[in-house]
Order: structure tokens, then C-alpha cells, then sequence
């Protein structure tokens, strides 16, 4: 476990940490699956330190993110655009509170090509869906369906910029919430923003829990969480983390996501288990996004 500062409750609270490193096969493993497994299971969110070749990748990322970013903010483009890439579908969008880069693979990346900004968000997407199958390899003992109900190469890669939040504004600049898919990742641009909810390990929806945070990244590091169809697949043995964006502290921010969601064979296991809970006697176990 890695401590990390909570200066909302003024207390240190625990967070799983581990490291990811290249395996024979090329392919990216944990360094201690069972710390994933136990993270996850108890409601909590894994903190990966990635190696140095990826977080040199990652750093290009969120360069070209804040500079297509920003322009948005200042309104120099359509609140709605695509951005030209070679291998991603960019498009972009400008809300009240943050400005969002969201990007898609079109065609199998190749590594043949110099890291430009332009490839660097693309091999981010790429680097996010190997950190994902990894996520899927520890979890698989415990969900054997896992790996064939998603294709990592199809996650959503999101950048988002945040304005310096108004002083004088009392709502967060995302509220609470959980994520649709399977996993999410989330890292950012060492300005501290995200909170995660904990709820002693039953589902995110409970009310008895803490908030932890602004969890304080270092620049290798990712998080990663669990989201509603993993908790669902899982029968609740996962349960789907809660998290938003509070104050920045008069400071903007720029932070990037993947999230992965099932496939065709995935949605169509979702719907049976959906179907079963609803028959059952036994409350549905979906989590509920509130607050």
C-alpha cells in the first residue's frame, strides 16, 4: 500500500499500489496480482506505476491534449470539431465547466512511426489497453468470461481540461459518479483534483463510506477502477468505484481516461445476468449511480 494525503478528512488513508512491468512475451503483467485482486474486491481503487518508456508517451499525451484543449476553451474552435490523426477519430467538445478530447481507434496502431504529438495519443490508447489486458489476466481466475467479453483495443480515450474553478462556486466540476464499462483509467497532469469513494467494500451506492483525496499523482502513475458492468458480470465481487473532481485550487488541469466496455459477447452476458437478477428473489446486484 501506498499512502496518500487526504486533506479533507486531515488523515493519511491506504491505497493499493503496484508496479507494471514488461513480461518474456512483451505483453504487460502486474507485479502482484493478488494486491490487484484484493484492491478491487474491497471497493478500492489500484494505483500503477508504469515503466519510464510509457510515462515519457503519456507526458507527450497530455501536451498535445492541453494544447488542443485550450484552444477549445478559448473558443477558437466549434464547441464541437473533429481533430485530424492518422489512426485515431478525434472530436472535441466544450462544456460550462470542461473542455473534453475524446479519441477512438480507427486501424491497428504501428510503432514504426516517430512519437509526434499526433502518435502519442494514439500509442496512450495503446499503452491504456495493455495496462487493461493485464487488469483482465489477474481478475480471470475469479471471472473466467472476462477476457472474451471486451476487445482493450476498442476502449475510449478522453482527455479533459478544467478551467480554474470560481471561488465562489459551490458545486464540483464533476459530480459523483460511476463509469458505464468495464475499467477505467485515470491519470493526470500533477495538479490534484480526483476523489474516490470508498464504501467498505459492498457496493459504490452505499452511503456509509469516506471520500479519498485529492489523490496525489506522481507522473508514472495511473489509477485504476472498476466500473458498473465489471460489478454486474462480477455479481458484485467488484464493486464499481464512485469518484468525481472537486476544487482544483485555482489552478486548471488537464487529465486523460480510457474506459473500456464489453463487447457484443459481453452485452449479451450482461443481459442475462440482468434477467436473472430480475426473476431472483434477490435485489438486482447493479450498482446505482447517485448524489
Amino acid at each position: 500500500k501506498v499512502q496518500l494525503s487526504n486533506p479533507i478528512h486531515s488523515m493519511v488513508l491506504p491505497v493499493f499500489s503496484v508496479d507494471v512491468v514488461r513480461g518474456e512475451n512483451g505483453a504487460f503483467a502486474f507485479s502482484d496480482t493478488e494486491t490487484v485482486a484484493t484492491a478491487f474486491q474491497s471497493g478500492r481503487c489500484v494505483v500503477v506505476n508504469l515503466p519510464k518508456e510509457s510515462t515519457k508517451i503519456i507526458d507527450v499525451a497530455r501536451r498535445s491534449a492541453r494544447h488542443h484543449l485550450s484552444e477549445i476553451a478559448r473558443a477558437q474552435v466549434d464547441d464541437h470539431c473533429v481533430i485530424p490523426n492518422d489512426y485515431l477519430q478525434l472530436s472535441a467538445a466544450r462544456y460550462s465547466e470542461r473542455c473534453q478530447l475524446r479519441g477512438v481507434m480507427m486501424e491497428p496502431e504501428t510503432n514504426s512511426r516517430e512519437v509526434d504529438d499526433a502518435d502519442a495519443l494514439t500509442k496512450v490508447h495503446r499503452i491504456f489497453s495493455e495496462v487493461i489486458s493485464a487488469c483482465s489476466t489477474a481478475l480471470a481466475p475469479e471471472i473466467t468470461s472476462l477476457p472474451h467479453c471486451f476487445s482493450s483495443e476498442d476502449g475510449i480515450l478522453d482527455a479533459f481540461y478544467y478551467r480554474p474553478p470560481d471561488p465562489t462556486a459551490a458545486r464540483a466540476l464533476c459530480p459523483a459518479h460511476v463509469d458505464t464499462g468495464l475499467f477505467t483509467i485515470l491519470c493526470d497532469d500533477g495538479t490534484p483534483g480526483l476523489e474516490v469513494y470508498h464504501s467498505d467494500g459492498t457496493t459504490a451506492h452505499v452511503s456509509a463510506g469516506v471520500w479519498i483525496g485529492p489523490l496525489r499523482l506522481e507522473s508514472n502513475q495511473v489509477v485504476i477502477m472498476i466500473n458498473r458492468e465489471l460489478e454486474t458480470l462480477s455479481g458484485g465481487r467488484f464493486p464499481a468505484v464512485k469518484h468525481r473532481v472537486e476544487s482544483l485550487q485555482g489552478r486548471d488541469r488537464v487529465s486523460l481516461s480510457y474506459e473500456v466496455r464489453t463487447n457484443s459477447f459481453g452485452r449479451q452476458l450482461l443481459g442475462r445476468i440482468i434477467a436473472e437478477d430480475l426473476e431472483s428473489s434477490e435485489p438486482p446486484k447493479i450498482s446505482c449511480i447517485v448524489m
